[in-house]
Order: C-alpha cells, then sequence, then structure tokens
C-alpha cells in the first residue's frame, strides 16, 4: 500500500499511513486506478528525492487525481514548492490543510500551515485592469485560461516567471500582452484593445508624411543644384561680356546668360515643390501620431510587455 511520506525527512515522526487517505477497495470502476495511482506515487517520491522535480510532480499529481489522498496532496504541494511554483504550492497546501481538518490530522495541519506561513510573503502577483477604450463584453485569457470579470483588478497570485495574456474583444480581434512576474512582486498591467482602423489610418499617414517630406528634401536639394548651375553659366556669361550687351561676336556669352536663366527657373521650380512636399509631410507625420499609451504599459514588438511593484 502507499504511505503518504513526505519527501526528504521533512516531517520527523512516523511514516504517515496510507490507509486513511483511500477508500476501500471496490471489484471493478475506480478502484482499477489505485494501483496505477500508487506506481506514480511511489515513482514520484524517488524522483522528489533525486532533486528531479520537473518530473516527479506531474507523477504525483495524476497520482492524486486518479486516487485522491491528504498524504499524497501534501506531497504534490511539496513538490511544486521546491520546483519553483510557488503559487501553485500555496493553492495545494491550502487544499491539503482542508483535507487534513477534515480528516482530523493534527500533524498535516501543522505542517500544511507552516509551509503556507513561509509561502505566502514569497507569491508573484498579478493585477490584471482593462483601459478605457476596451469594450467590457471582452474576454480575457491568462495562459489560455478564462479569467473571470471579478479577478478584474485584483492581485492573483501566480508562479513566477513569464506569463501570457490575451484580450479578445466582440468581434473577434485579440491583442497579446507578455508579462515577467517575479517573487513577492505585484505586477499591474492596463489591458488596451487592438489597434482600430483609425489606428491603422494614423499609421498610414505617416508613412506618406515620410515619404512626402523626403521628396521635397530631395526637391531642396535639387534646387539647390540647379542654382549653383545658374550661378555658374552667369559668371561665365560675366566674365565673357563685362558690358551690359553683348556683341554678336559674343555669341557663347549669350548662350552662357540664356543658360543661367533657364537653370535658374528650373531652381525655383525645385524649391517651391521642396516647400510642399515638407509642409504635407510635417503635417501628415504630426496628424499621425499614435494616441497616448497608458502609464506603465511599453509596447514592445506587437505585445506589451511590463514589469514593476507597487
Amino acid at each position: 500500500m502507499r504511505a503518504a511520506l513526505l519527501v526528504l525527512a521533512v516531517l520527523s515522526h512516523a511514516p504517515l499511513a496510507r490507509g486513511a487517505d483511500a477508500p476501500p477497495l471496490q471489484v471493478g470502476g475506480a478502484a482499477d486506478q489505485v494501483p496505477v495511482a500508487e506506481a506514480l506515487f511511489v515513482e514520484g517520491r524517488r524522483l522528489m528525492e533525486l532533486g528531479r522535480f520537473d518530473e516527479a510532480c506531474p507523477k504525483l499529481d495524476e497520482s492524486q487525481r486518479l486516487d485522491p489522498g491528504g498524504g499524497t496532496r501534501l506531497n504534490a504541494a511539496l513538490c511544486r514548492e521546491r520546483q519553483g511554483r510557488l503559487a501553485t504550492a500555496w493553492s495545494q497546501f491550502k487544499l491539503a490543510r482542508a483535507d487534513a481538518e477534515r480528516d482530523g490530522r493534527a500533524d498535516r495541519v501543522e505542517f500544511a500551515e507552516r509551509h503556507l506561513a513561509n509561502l505566502e510573503p514569497r507569491l508573484a502577483r498579478l493585477l490584471v485592469r482593462l483601459g478605457t477604450a476596451v469594450d467590457r463584453g471582452s474576454t480575457v485569457l491568462l495562459d489560455g485560461a478564462s479569467l473571470g470579470p471579478a479577478t478584474l483588478g485584483v492581485a492573483l497570485p501566480v508562479d513566477p516567471g513569464r506569463h501570457e495574456l490575451t484580450l479578445r474583444v466582440p468581434g473577434g480581434a485579440s491583442r497579446g500582452f507578455v508579462v515577467d512576474a517575479r517573487e513577492a512582486t505585484t505586477t499591474a498591467l492596463v489591458l488596451e484593445p487592438p489597434p482600430t482602423s483609425a489606428a491603422d489610418a494614423r499609421s498610414s499617414r505617416q508613412r506618406w508624411g515620410v515619404l512626402s517630406a523626403s521628396a521635397g528634401a530631395a526637391a531642396v536639394l535639387t534646387g539647390g543644384a540647379f542654382a549653383l548651375l545658374a550661378r555658374s553659366r552667369q559668371a561665365d556669361a560675366d566674365a565673357r561680356c563685362p558690358a551690359e550687351a553683348c556683341s554678336s561676336a559674343q555669341a557663347r556669352a549669350v548662350d552662357d546668360n540664356a543658360s543661367a536663366h533657364r537653370w535658374a527657373r528650373a531652381a525655383d521650380v525645385a524649391f517651391a515643390l521642396g516647400a510642399v512636399g515638407l509642409g504635407v509631410g510635417s503635417y501628415l507625420v504630426i496628424t499621425g501620431q499614435p494616441a497616448g499609451v497608458p502609464a506603465g504599459v511599453a509596447r514592445s514588438s506587437g505585445l506589451v510587455s511590463v514589469s514593476g511593484s507597487f
């Protein structure tokens, strides 16, 4: 029979008996699961003693599911604590304490309470709120599990580490968030809705603004080059024909003077186009700025990542 021993000699008294945990054996039905639960329990205990908690804990959890018992639950809770999944361990110790109180096991009650007192101040907590623009009919998922409306605004115990949230708004749109929960820290996250068509329009306006401003800047630079050419041709004409009027023998000077005027007109046109492009581009960029981001929320690669305590 399975002995509900607590691993690594955490209890100094005699081994906890299996018999108080299990219902009488029956032929067929759920009783057929008892041998499987027994084997899982023994293997889970062995792996715990080796410090292989990632392998041990699921076996103890499955043993508890197949054949529930207060001793098995205490072992599973202790395994999760050693694994570093403090919120999971805290929850299981609470259930184990309730089992022990029901069974009249003062030793197990004391063991669970001692661990609960140690875990409580170390818990990582996550506080989720909805932004003002979020439809109240939206759904929030934490690591794939739905959070009820009553849980929003409450500091929920979570295991330390990375957690993913999904905000699903009516109509099917969704947005992902990621948060790094830290031990003994409450992390707050304000969920904002996915970008709307208005936000997309602002983004498109910004792109066109950048293109327009870039074209305007290029036109201004081109106009500057034309102006330099006009000045160069005019200087050549003045050098060949210093008098106010050129004679027919100084035809080259006349050509240089005409060329200077053409380049000057081209420069004027380029400067005008450049000014228009820069003006329109600046307007589009400014009016295409996205709406303000809520305090404490930082945008990063399509996800919103926050970390902090209060």
